[in-house]
């Protein structure tokens, strides 16, 4: 490494190390200078006298002053600079001792001179660095090497005093970090220094510094990155967590997401200076660097060959699974396998041993070096490996044997191994479908070998790899044997598919099964008709003369009887031992060994059996029957496609429809016998030919469109067409036809040529019949119409009844008489709407004569009731029409009005419009109602209340709209009225709407009088429903208000205004008063009488503010106006109760008040309790004083004691022991004697007790110093006595030391100042004018008793205690502390 030595360096002024431009000051400067240069940003600071460097300031130099507590405005610069090492720039030794002596805190700079023996510059921390910078090694060095912990966790509301001093104990290395606005904030040497140029700044909390942003760092990176951040900040801060280049805390550095900082996390941060880089340049820690590079150097190595290793362990399982993904061969994989293992491990054979069930097993794969046996191929018969080792292999053991002579190995196991050349054994086992398949073993024939922990990992994962392929060939060979079972399987199809001929398939499927199961002998057999017997159809390896011949019994004895019975499959291995049945005759001779059966076909279709057999003991697999089971479901299906396909042209060929199928195309591919009947065509001369060819001209392009729908998916139905017969006549044929599969149609036709003949014989027949009806009509018509018109011209009145005497015509003249119109009577009873009850017998018998004899009746005089519900009498003229026997059908009534009856009906129809326009338009329903109940009128508001239409209400009766509830006392109110007891009636009742809901109305009803006979009933109907839902509404709140009143254990009450009645008084008064809300609500003065003498007063006084109040209107202008009353009550027992009154105003909707309510408590318990806590308190009291009194007394009798002992001492400083232990026991007496002469027991006057305290102590101590004055400037403020205590004694001892020590002369002026900040913080301040502290003394570590005992009382009050003293300047005690709860 180039390090600059002062014999190479010939050019000094190159140095990079040296800063050139120092900032300096003169001697002279003030303290207050020293501080702007440094919160201007400087590190440092030369005290330069004419060019002669006398020393140097840093800002820990500073920071110590200002913590001594000396006078720093009568400091010089000359005065507390440091001095620093100086050499000419020629003769500077090496860096390296330069920055050892700043390491070790020699001297903080080195100063450089020029030949003039003038200062040229200076070598700084700072400066220093920069050579970092020019050599390779450092830019190797990442910060971690100098992170260590240096930040001390502080509170935001710590002053600048505080920080400072940890600052100064700490030797200025440590930071402090805190928490300020949710972001992390540092404090460095720079900010506290720029703080003590603010006013009050002992006092000022740190959260109030100005605080710059600091670079944070993560501690891996390099040391260049950092130099330059170092040559523009004071310092830099290190982290654990890898944060960006130059975050800075006030902006990233707190997106750590750090809430609150736990001391854990305080730990990962570091704050650098350069002071702490320039440890770089300590050979010792260098040599240890590089030591540890060259460790990690070593480690990269043997990780990069590990790594090699590693790449080639996966290149080999790689090549591996490649192969077995590529080939389906086992043999070559397996082959493979071992060569590339054997090359790997380089050793000297490789093998792959496969384990037969006994535990025996032969080599399959081998790779052997030069001079190693061969063993490939050999049947291994180790007779301990399947009883000791199966089971551990199962579990995953690896047997690594580095020398087989050393391994304990069992004699016979030892042996084999020996007997094939093995003297090192690696074997990992080969497991496949749980079971042990096999192992892979690795071996040395010549020499032991030990093997490494990866080759077993690496043979472990080629074993893994093995199981896979051969897994994978199980898979292979399962599929081909799939393919070719599938591909049988396939071939039966098709060859069912395009033929019908049974014998042909039957011959198929046993040629099939024989080929592709490869055994000898197989046999189809066809239950018979009567189930008795078996017999085969076809086979092979039988002699063809039994084919068809051959039978055997179903009975369940025989093997075929067996399949039959259980419908399952039966497989026998040795027909010899078989005891479930006995094999078939033709069986035997043939050597026939295993076999299996199968069942062709279901319970509903079965056909049979199909067999298979084999000479050589044969366990067919699961996969070989499923196979033969699904040829005998094949073979089934396809028998009874046959059958169906059979039964199926039977049907075509007998059906006397027309059955075809022909393509899209309209050619035919069949055609059945009826074709032939109908069209007199042969099948053959209608097959392939085109339909259309054979189609009426007419009806080919209809036809052809219909083909058109059917090709594309459509059905058709009912499509008629004309057809040529082979006579050239034509035939109607209707059509049902659906498209079956692509390109084929399946059709059904019917001839209904004789319906369509007789089809268009009715079709004339009914345009005939049509017409002549038409002509009828017209004719019967006009006749209509003319006689309608003669009918309403007439000018009398024209009426024509049926036989039963209803309405069959009404003219215009009827309607003005009568008041209905035609549409309204039309069908209805003419007897029952206009004809009088008394009257209805004389007039029906005379009716009767001449609709019975047709007598004509002449001038028939008749009253008639018409709309208004009068009586008008008519003249009338009656004859009868009759039907065409003659018979009388119907009643023909020409009538006139009688000319008085007439004028009178003119004046009643006037009258009856102005009522009906009042009827109409009133807003209250309006009904007139008939005797018998019946609605006769009604106007729209009733109709909009019912929601009934006017129709709907003709036909019913009033009653029926009224609630089952109602109906009762409605009728009895009618009765009432008929009978002349009143004259109208009101009643709220509840009539039915459609949706069979009710609404309330409020009905007034009242009978109409004609002459002296009632006629009709007149209702007016109100609707009040909502009055009612209101009434209902405010019945159930105030049953739930009423409810509520009466749980209350209080006391509910509201009175009126002005006249002070009670009108309301919950159940609760009869617990509380002991009268019952009746007697209280008649007699109110009650209450008042009840109200004990000594507050009847007030409760008067009361509520006459109250009437007052209100006669003067003050209660309409203040609404919020209330009243709460406690007073005592006496009950009639003599029982005293307390009761607790509040009321306030009630006020209607027009502001004015109505009432005063309120609620009356009993809060008798609560004021017993608060007397017995009152006298129990007086009694505490009492006795609290007393012990005070005795402490006082007692204390007072000790420093009695101890005055008298103190006279028997004749040595003074025994004697002043004792005086001081006096005024100590006489400070904590007063306190007593306050105490029990104050009226508040917990708290005493600290002023007060001050002034007494000194008082007492000057007259104690100022025999001999008269010239010491009291100074006490006090604020007023209680203590308890746990404050007030220690705060007297810590007084007493400030003030004794005072007058002992600090007048030597006996002149001065102790004064003492108490202030008090919010109620809360105290402030004690007791100084003096003397001598001062001694310079050698530290007040904090004197053993003296006095200033222990301050310490101690400080601590006990957990102050915070100031202490400034200075030569002849005095000094000051400044103590702040809050109360001791």
């Amino acid at each position: 490494m180039n390090y600059p030595m002062a014999e190479s360096a010939s050019i000094v002024t190159n140095w990079a190390i040296i800063d050139r431009q120092p900032v300096t000051v003169s001697p002279n400067a003030t303290f207050l200078e020293i501080l702007r240069k440094f919160d201007q940003g400087c590190d440092y600071l030369i005290v330069m006298d004419c060019h002669i460097p006398l020393g140097v300031i840093t800002a820990e130099r500073v920071i110590k002053i200002i913590t001594t507590g000396v006078n720093i405005y009568s400091l010089r610069a000359k005065s507390f600079c440091q001095s620093f090492p100086c050499q000419k720039e020629a003769e500077l030794t090496d860096i390296f001792t330069i920055a050892q002596g700043i390491l070790k805190g020699n001297y903080d700079v080195f100063g450089c001179l020029n030949n003039h023996d003038d200062l040229s510059g200076v070598i700084t921390p700072k400066s220093l660095i920069n050579h970092l910078e020019t050599d390779v090694l450092y830019q190797r060095i990442s910060l971690q090497h100098f992170f260590k912990p240096n930040l001390i966790l502080v509170d935001e509301e710590d002053s600048i005093l505080e920080v400072t001093e940890q600052y100064v104990k700490n030797n200025g290395k440590y930071g402090f970090i805190f928490k300020q606005n949710q972001k992390l904030k540092i404090i460095n040497a720079q900010h506290i220094i720029g703080a003590f140029l603010k006013d009050n700044w002992n006092t000022t909390p740190i959260q109030n510094l100005v605080l710059g942003d600091i670079p944070s760092f993560c501690f891996e990176q390099k040391l260049p990155n950092i130099i330059d951040a170092l040559q523009h900040q004071p310092a830099i801060l290190l982290h654990h967590k890898n944060l960006a280049n130059h975050q800075y805390l006030t902006s990233s550095f707190c997106e750590l997401g750090v809430n609150n900082i736990p001391p854990s996390f305080v730990e990962e941060l570091s704050l650098i200076t350069p002071r702490d880089l320039i440890e770089v340049f300590n050979p010792v820690w260098q040599q240890n660097f590089l030591r540890e590079q060259q460790q990690e150097l070593d480690y990269l190595k043997t990780a990069v060959r590990l790594e090699q290793k590693q790449v080639e362990q996966e290149k080999l399982l790689s090549s591996l699974s490649y192969r077995i993904r590529q080939s389906l061969r086992l043999e070559d994989i397996l082959d493979s396998t071992v060569n590339e293992v054997r090359s790997f491990l380089d050793c000297d054979r490789v093998i792959i041993y496969q384990l037969y069930p006994d535990g025996d097993g032969v080599i399959i794969a081998e790779s052997a070096g030069k001079n190693v046996m061969s063993i490939l191929g050999r049947v291994v018969r180790d007779h301990c490996f399947a009883k000791d080792f199966i089971q551990p292999y199962l579990n995953g053991r690896i047997q690594a044997t580095d020398n087989v002579f050393t391994a304990n190995l069992s004699p016979c196991h030892l042996d084999l191994l020996l007997g094939i050349q093995v003297q090192a054994n690696l074997v990992v086992p080969i497991i496949f479908h749980d079971r042990l398949w096999g192992l892979l073993a690795a071996q040395n024939s010549f020499h032991p070998r030990h093997w490494q922990k990866d080759e077993l990992d690496l043979l472990q994962k080629l074993a893994a790899q093995v199981a896979i392929a051969i897994q994978q060939s199980e898979y292979a060979q399962k599929a081909l044997q799939v393919a070719e079972y599938q591909t049988a399987i396939a071939h039966l199809g098709n060859t069912a598919l395009i033929s019908n001929n049974l014998e042909i398939l039957e011959k198929t499927t046993v040629k099939i099964i024989a080929d592709t199961l490869e055994v000898e002998y197989c046999n189809l057999l066809e239950l018979q008709a009567n189930q008795a017997a078996f017999v085969l159809k076809a086979g092979r390896g039988w002699k063809d003369m039994w084919l068809g011949v051959a039978r055997i019994g179903a009975s369940p004895r025989w093997m075929p009887g067996y399949a039959m019975t259980v419908k399952q499959p039966v497989i026998t291995e040795d027909l010899l031992v078989e005891t479930r049945f006995s094999p078939p005759p033709f069986l035997h001779n043939t050597n026939i060994v295993s076999g299996a059966m199968v069942n062709i076909g279901s319970n509903d279709n079965y056909f049979g059996i199909i067999g298979v057999y084999s000479k050589k003991p044969r366990k067919f697999s699961p996969e070989e029957i499923n196979f033969l089971q699904t040829v005998a479901n094949v073979l089934a299906t396809a028998i009874e496609r046959t059958k169906s396909q059979r039964q199926l042209d039977y049907f075509f060929n007998l059906s006397l429809d027309m059955f075809c199928i022909a393509g899209v195309d309209g050619s035919f591919k069949r055609v059945n016998s009826s074709f032939s009947t109908t069209l007199g065509y042969a099948e053959e001369e209608m097959i392939n030919k085109n339909m259309l060819s054979f189609i009426h001209p007419d009806d080919v392009e209809v036809t052809a469109q219909e083909l058109e729908k059917l090709s594309h998916g459509f059905p058709s139905q009912n499509f008629e067409n004309r057809w040529r017969t082979n006579e050239g006549l034509y035939r109607w044929l209707a059509w049902k036809s659906l498209p079956y599969e692509e390109g084929t149609i399946y059709a059904v036709a019917r001839d209904i040529t004789l319906a369509k003949q007789a089809e268009e014989q009715l079709r004339s027949l009914n345009e005939e019949l049509e017409t002549r009806v038409k002509d009828r009509t017209e004719e019967l018509e006009q006749t209509t119409t003319q006689l309608r018109t003669f009918v309403q011209t007439a000018g009398t009145v024209l009426v024509v009844l049926n036989q039963n005497y209803r309405i069959m015509e009404w003219n215009e003249e009827a309607e003005k008489i009568f008041g209905w119109t035609r549409e309204s009577v039309l069908g209805e009873d003419y007897f029952l709407l206009f004809v009088a009850p008394s009257d209805r017998d004389i007039l029906r018998t005379k009716l009767d004569i001449t609709l019975l004899e047709g007598t004509v009746q002449r001038n028939l005089e008749s009253k008639v009731m018409v709309a208004d519900g009068t009586e008008r009498t008519l003249l009338w003229n009656v004859n009868r029409f009759t039907d065409g026997k003659g018979e009388g059908i119907g009643i023909i009534a020409c009538g006139q009005d009688i000319e008085e009856v007439r004028l009178a009906q003119l004046r009643l129809k006037l009258s009856e419009e102005r009522f009906r326009s009042i009827f109409n338009q009133a807003a209250v329903g309006i009904v007139q109602v008939s005797l018998p109940g019946k609605l006769v009128l009604v106007n729209d508001k009733f109709t909009q209340l019912v929601g009934y239409s006017r129709n709907d209400l003709s036909e019913m009766d009033f009653h029926a709209l009224i609630h089952p509830d109602d109906v009762s006392d409605t009728l009895t109110d009618l009765s009432d009225l008929l009978a002349s007891h009143r004259a109208t009636f009101e009643r709220e009742i509840r009539i039915k709407r459609p949706n069979d809901d009710y609404i309330w109305i409020y009905l007034t009803m009242s009978v109409v009088w004609v002459s002296v006979e009632p006629s009709y009933f007149i209702a007016v109907i109100n609707d009040i429903s909502d009055r009612k839902q209101a009434e209902e509404s405010l019945q159930k709140s105030e049953s739930r208000l009423n409810s509520v009143l009466s749980s209350l254990q209080d006391v509910v009450w509201s009175m009126s205004l002005p006249d002070m009645n009670l009108r309301y008084i919950n159940p609760a008064c009869e617990i509380l008063y002991g009268h019952s809300p009746a007697s209280i609500l008649a007699n109110r003065g009650l209450l008042l009488e009840m109200v004990a003498p000594e507050y009847r007063q007030t409760v008067e006084d009361t509520w006459q503010e109250i009437l007052e109040g209100y006669r003067l209107g003050i209660l309409q202008n203040d609404t919020n106006k209330s009243w709460e009353l406690e007073y005592k009550i006496i009950l009639s027992t003599g029982k005293e109760r307390w009761i607790r009154e509040r009321s306030h105003i009630v006020y209607d909707k027009y502001g004015r008040a109505v009432s005063i309510d309120g609620i009356s408590t009993d809060v008798t318990q609560r004021h017993e309790a608060e007397e017995k806590l009152f006298k129990s308190l007086q009694e505490k009291e009492v006795l609290l004083k007393e012990i005070h009194h005795r402490v006082k007394n007692n204390l007072y009798v000790i420093s009695g004691l101890l005055n008298l002992q103190s006279s028997y001492v004749e040595d003074a400083i025994v004697r002043n022991l004792f005086h001081d232990s006096q005024n100590r026991i006489q400070t904590m007496a007063v306190i007593h004697e306050q105490l029990y002469q104050s009226d508040d027991l917990s708290e005493i006057n600290l002023a007060d007790y001050i002034n007494r305290l000194v008082s007492n102590l000057f007259l104690s101590y100022n025999s001999n110093r008269e010239g010491i004055k009291p100074v006490t400037n006090l604020a007023e403020c209680s203590l308890n006595i746990e404050t007030a205590i220690p705060a007297g004694l810590l007084i007493n001892e400030l003030v004794t030391n005072a007058f002992k020590h600090a007048f030597p002369h006996g002149k001065g002026q102790v004064t003492i100042n108490l202030s008090l900040k919010d109620n809360q913080h105290i402030t004690l301040e007791v100084k003096d004018d003397g001598k001062g502290f001694p310079e050698d003394l530290n007040w904090e570590e004197s053993p003296s008793l006095g200033l222990r005992l301050v310490r101690l009382l400080t601590q006990q009050l957990d102050a915070e205690i100031e202490v400034t003293s200075a030569k002849d300047e005095g000094t000051c005690f400044c103590l702040q502390f809050f109360p001791i709860s």
